[in-house]
């Protein structure tokens, strides 16, 4: 393969990546269940920030860790469109 990472780690690193962005996509559609209904519990709403909130740190913790860890291996993390550390200005797209 072009990288040394086996198909079972990449599978596993891949669901646990995307567990924190499910989980606030139930969170988000949870509390607009439980505003649209007319039953409104307070403590299921408030346990659905509480979530949320959870979530949305674990994304970002995440991402911070994993470009920290990218600049540690010498592979600079850059945004499309910028140029990289030697000045280079990425290929133009063709859209």
């Amino acid at each position: 393969g072009a990288t040394k990472v086996s198909l079972g780690g990449y599978a596993l690193g891949s669901a646990i990546g995307m567990l924190p962005r499910h989980a606030i996509y139930v969170a988000i559609g949870a509390a607009g269940n439980a505003a649209a209904s007319d039953e409104f519990h307070f403590a299921r709403v408030a346990v659905g920030a509480v979530a949320l909130c959870a979530a949305i740190a674990a994304v970002a913790m995440i991402a911070l860790r994993a470009r920290a860890r990218l600049r540690a291996m010498g592979i600079a993390a850059r945004a499309p469109g910028h140029a990289d550390a030697a000045g280079r200005s990425p290929p133009p797209s063709h859209r």
